[in-house]
């Protein structure tokens, strides 16, 4: 689809080329034959006769001016409408390419295109960035029981409740299977710790349907964030979050883990577990 749209304006101009090649052809003969006829009539001396025709030329000569140029126009319009297409058809590639189709929020590839942008902003400015990631609790238990299509639908469900507590400036982005990412810019992993504390209660209270099918679960979270002087790469970032979600598996699932560097401040009002630092990671 998107390469034929992208052949329309091509075509389009084509003719226009081709229409203003022509229009330049009308002119040129129809002011020749004129002129040729007017010139022969004179020579002739019936000037009265070949004003007649002269006027006639030039009347047939606007005439066919007229059609051309409304032509041209049609063409142009045709044109442009081909190129609006084409730009609404190359957006929605774009978009289609940059969204898992069951939950329709961000894929693995714009999650990291977007915490790399991210990621040189936070270190440039000096600026804090949160990564959280979460997985669904014992979610392949649904899929066995009421099958895959149902585990599609709690995934998508599960994907609105998360974008109900994120901010305009947040990524939400489906990471593998049943496990979701979020991006949090100029948010340190403390304040971040808040943000997954409250989804983590919202969910424990929501009910997965789909009319005839009703589950509930729980999730685990782990986040890791920078500034932090063990984060070279986002590589280090994503592999931290990564650590600290094992880590909530661990230790019974349902809880949020923050990977915090030692120097760190505590956590207060958030029921989650604080991991210890861990040792730089190599290569970092």
């Amino acid at each position: 689809m998107g390469v034929a749209l992208l052949r329309a304006p091509l075509r389009a101009e084509g003719r226009l080329a081709v229409s203003g090649r022509r229009l330049r052809t009308v002119v040129f003969f129809s002011t020749a034959l004129a002129a040729g006829t007017f010139a022969v009539l004179a020579v002739l001396a019936r000037p009265q006769i070949a004003g007649i025709v002269l006027a006639v030329a030039v009347l047939l000569l606007a005439i066919l001016l007229y059609r051309e140029l409304e032509r041209v126009a049609d063409l142009r319009d045709r044109a442009q409408r081909a190129e609006q297409l084409l730009a609404t058809a190359n957006s929605n590639l774009e978009s289609a390419e940059s969204m898992d189709p069951v939950t329709r929020v961000a894929n693995r590839f714009r999650l990291f295109e977007r915490l790399q942008q991210e990621f040189r902003r936070s270190i440039r400015y000096h600026h804090p960035l949160s990564c959280v990631l979460l997985d669904l609790d014992r979610f392949s238990t649904i899929n066995e029981q009421f099958g895959e299509l149902f585990g599609d639908t709690v995934l998508a469900q599960f994907a609105v409740l998360l974008a109900d507590d994120l901010r305009e400036s947040d990524l939400l982005a489906r990471y593998e299977g049943e496990a979701f990412a979020l991006l949090l810019p100029e948010t340190p992993p403390q304040q971040a710790a808040l943000v997954a504390e409250r989804i983590r209660s919202r969910l424990k209270r929501h009910v997965f349907s789909n009319g005839v099918v009703a589950c509930s679960l729980s999730a685990s979270f782990g986040i890791a964030g920078v500034p932090d002087a063990r984060v070279a790469r986002t590589d280090d970032l994503v592999r931290l979050a990564v650590q600290a979600l094992e880590e909530a598996k661990r230790r019974g699932r349902d809880r949020v883990v923050v990977d915090l560097p030692a120097a760190s401040p505590a956590l207060d009002s958030v029921s989650s577990v604080v991991v210890p630092a861990a040792p730089p990671i190599e290569g970092g």
